[in-house]
C-alpha cells in the first residue's frame, strides 16, 4: 500500500463526508453529517487546518481523516478519529499511519497527554501497540420517543428546582460540577468560557439549565443543550451535558427529581428524543436513566497517552 497525507482544503470536504459515512455505518446509530458540519468544526479557532487535520489518501482517493485540538488552559490534546472505513483491507496500516502523524505533531505541543475515543474493539490492539492506555468507557444512551405523560418525581422536603437566571447561576453550577466530579478519572476543570459558549449556541434553550435547592442551599443541577439535526435525524434532540447532586444531598431522591423535571422541560420545547453519555461504571446512574426508558445505543472507549512517551 502506498498512502500519502493531503493538505486540507474546503474542496476536499465532500470526500471527508463520504469517508465518515462509511465509518459510521458500522456503528450502531452513529450519526453522519453534511459538509456544513465539518466546515464549521475546521473553522474553529482551536483547529489550525494547516497542521491539525490529517487526511490520508491512496491513489488520489481519500481513505481516512482525523484532527486534533486543545482548549485554552487545558493540559490535554484531543484526537478526533481516525475515521477510516473498517472494511478497507489496509485499515490497520492506515490507523497506524494516522497515529504516527498525530504523534509527530503533538510532541511539539506543551501539553501533558493526548486523549482519544474509539467505538471499534477490533482496533484496540493497534492503540495498545502505539502506546495508548485504556482509561474507561462511556455509554451513549437515548430516550425515544419522549412522551408528555412522564411522571415527575417528588422533590425532597424543603426543596425546589428552578431555572437558571444569570451568569452568577452559571458560576454556581460550575462550582458544583467541580465538587461532584473532581475525583473522576476523566475530570478536567472546564473553563467558564466553554460553558458560556453553550449558552450562545444557536440551538440553546434557557429552560434546559436547572438548579436544585434545599433550605436555601444549592444541592444539584442539570445542564443541557439541543443537538442540531444530522443526516439521519431530521429533527433536533435534547442532550444532557451534565447532571449532578452534591454528596451531602445524595440518596434523598434529588437525582430522579432533577432528571424528571429536566425531561419535562425538554418535552415542553417540542423535542421528542433525548441523548446523554454516562460512565459505564456508574451503575446507579444507568439504572436511573433506564427507569425512564433510556437505552444504550453504543459504547466508546477512552484512550490516552502521555506526551512524555511520544
Amino acid at each position: 500500500m502506498t498512502h500519502v497525507f493531503l493538505p486540507y482544503s474546503p474542496d476536499i470536504l465532500p470526500d471527508l463526508v463520504a469517508v465518515h459515512s462509511s465509518y459510521a455505518s458500522h456503528i450502531n446509530q452513529h450519526p453522519t453529517f453534511p459538509v456544513s458540519h465539518w466546515e464549521s468544526i475546521f473553522l474553529k479557532s482551536e483547529v489550525d487546518p494547516r497542521r491539525d487535520i490529517f487526511i490520508s489518501a491512496e491513489n488520489k482517493s481519500v481513505t481516512g481523516f482525523s484532527w486534533i485540538y486543545s482548549r485554552e488552559n487545558s493540559n490535554r490534546v484531543i484526537l478526533r478519529g481516525p475515521y477510516i472505513d473498517p472494511i478497507n483491507e489496509n485499515v490497520k496500516a492506515l490507523l497506524e499511519a494516522h497515529l504516527d502523524a498525530v504523534f509527530s505533531r503533538v510532541k511539539r505541543m506543551p501539553l501533558d497527554f493526548l486523549q482519544m475515543r474509539s467505538f471499534l474493539p477490533d482496533w484496540d490492539a493497534v492503540y495498545e501497540k502505539k502506546g495508548l492506555e485504556y482509561r474507561g468507557s462511556y455509554a451513549r444512551m437515548k430516550l425515544f420517543p419522549l412522551k408528555g405523560d412522564l411522571a415527575r418525581a417528588e422533590i425532597p422536603g424543603g426543596g425546589k428546582i428552578r431555572k437558571w437566571k444569570n451568569d452568577q447561576d452559571l458560576t454556581l453550577i460550575h462550582k458544583m460540577f467541580v465538587s461532584i466530579f473532581k475525583e473522576h478519572w476523566d475530570f478536567e476543570t472546564p473553563s467558564m468560557d466553554d460553558w458560556r459558549s453553550v449558552l450562545k449556541s444557536g440551538n440553546f434553550n434557557d429552560d434546559l439549565v436547572l438548579i436544585a435547592e434545599q433550605n436555601g442551599d444549592s444541592v444539584g443541577y442539570s445542564f443541557g443543550d439541543i443537538l442540531g439535526s444530522s443526516i439521519e435525524d431530521k429533527f433536533p434532540s435534547g442532550y444532557l451535558i451534565s447532571i449532578g447532586v452534591l454528596k451531602s444531598a445524595r440518596r434523598l431522591g434529588w437525582g430522579r427529581a432533577i432528571l424528571s423535571r429536566w425531561l419535562t422541560e425538554v418535552y415542553g420545547a417540542k423535542i421528542k428524543s433525548v441523548e446523554l453519555d454516562v460512565d459505564t461504571s456508574n451503575e446507579s446512574a444507568i439504572r436511573l436513566y433506564e427507569s425512564y426508558g433510556f437505552k444504550t445505543i453504543r459504547t466508546e472507549k477512552v484512550w490516552s497517552r502521555s506526551l512524555d512517551r511520544v
